[in-house]
């Protein structure tokens, strides 16, 4: 066989190789295009990292997504990862991060782009998806299996305020406050229901505890926080030991409160110290006689009263004689001494006001009708001093004017 049939031969064959070479890559590409139109299309792995659940901040809430550039894709062609958040219990979805309290599933596509972040026509559909690849979606070994967004409510603690009020008195208003929101968030437009205090059913004196419950909101759930709603007494009782004599003082008082009450002689060191210090006050009467002195003073508990509000003491079981007129005075925890003149007794009770809750009750008494007589007596004896020195006044000068005048008409002597 010549050269020349040698080489027509292998021509020929290169032509049928090339040929069947290029019969074998349309037949790739009409397959593939063909794949492409009945959705088979070259996944993408989208890899998703980061917790999936998380506490409701009042923000939109995200898990880190990326996804790996397939080798085939050509090199002026770029992709973007699409992600759609569809609300497992209303089924509306949306491409913006979830806000509200919910549970959400997670959805990926992908769009084919251009350098400037275009759309290429022909290689996605009319949303925009892709028509040659798709997002396959792996576990991250950070995260769980399943590709979702948990948003948990977050808290609200409700404090209740604490209240007082007397016994039988007219009960408070109960009040609460709520913190714990976020943002621009307040009860106005984040509660669907306000919380509620009541008052317990039992107001008898002593400490209550009081509350808060109910209300709703979407997106917190409520943490109650109790507080003390307190019943003062309206009086506070002592007794002497081994005697009936007895103190109350009506006001208001906390709940646990007790007083002690004892008896002082008038010749005791203290008794002596307060008669002193009363002095000093000048408020001491010189005409009355100390009959008795009282101390009473709080063991426990104390006073709620406002120190403008006087307190209205009572000292029962009494054996005062009545035809005596008295004279009260008081000396406090302090040392401030009060005369006490608005007091009354009657049928062995001495009863009077006071601001003061505590301290030594100094009862003195006086003769009316001798101080009366003792004040006469002393008026008539100064007035007879008085005349006595006026007439002694008047006798020395009427003998004055009398030599004055002597002097005027005696002669003169000649020698």
């Amino acid at each position: 066989m010549g050269r020349a049939v040698r080489l027509t031969l292998i021509i020929f064959f290169a032509v049928l190789l090339t040929v069947a070479l290029c019969a074998v890559s349309v037949s790739n590409v009409a397959a593939g295009v063909a794949a492409a139109d009945n959705g088979d299309k070259i996944p993408v792995n989208v890899s998703v990292q980061g917790s999936n659940v998380f506490t409701y901040r009042g923000a939109a809430v995200y898990r880190q997504s990326s996804f790996d550039r397939p080798l085939d894709l050509p090199a002026d062609i770029s992709l973007r990862l699409n992600t759609v958040y569809t609300d497992v219990a209303t089924g509306v979805s949306s491409t913006d991060n979830p806000v509200n309290v919910g549970e959400y599933n997670i959805d990926y596509t992908i769009s084919e782009i251009d350098a400037n972040g275009q759309l290429v026509a022909g290689r996605n559909d009319s949303d925009g998806v892709s028509l040659n690849y798709t997002a396959v979606k792996f576990n991250d070994d950070r995260v769980e299996h399943k590709f979702q967004i948990v948003i948990q409510p977050a808290t609200l603690t409700v404090y209740t305020q604490n209240a007082v009020m007397p016994e039988g008195g007219t009960p408070p208003d109960l009040t609460y406050t709520i913190e714990g929101f976020y943002g621009s968030d307040n009860a106005e437009n984040s509660l669907n229901t306000l919380p509620t205090v009541e008052l317990p059913d039992s107001l008898t004196v002593g400490v209550h505890e009081i509350i808060a419950s109910g209300g709703s909101a979407d997106n917190y759930i409520f943490n109650y926080v109790a507080a003390n709603l307190t019943v003062n007494s309206t009086s506070a009782t002592a007794t002497m030991p081994g005697s009936v004599i007895s103190i109350t003082v009506s006001g208001e008082f906390s709940p646990n409160t007790q007083y002690a009450m004892s008896e002082l002689s008038a010749d005791a060191p203290e008794t002596e110290a307060l008669i002193d210090h009363i002095r000093n006050y000048r408020v001491a009467n010189w005409t009355a006689n100390l009959e008795a002195v009282y101390h009473f003073e709080v063991v426990s508990g104390g006073s709620a009263t406002s120190k403008d509000t006087p307190l209205k003491v009572s000292v029962s079981g009494l054996t005062l004689p009545t035809d005596l007129d008295y004279f009260i005075v008081q000396v406090d925890s302090y040392g401030v001494v009060t005369k006490i003149t608005n007091y009354n007794y009657m049928n062995g009770v001495l009863s009077f006001d006071t601001y003061s809750a505590d301290g030594a009750i100094m009862i003195y008494s006086a003769h009316q009708n001798e101080i009366t007589i003792a004040i006469v007596i002393a008026a008539v004896v100064l007035i007879l001093i008085l005349l006595l020195i006026a007439a002694r006044v008047k006798y020395i000068n009427d003998k004055k004017d009398i030599s004055d005048r002597k002097k005027k008409k005696a002669p003169r002597m000649k020698w």
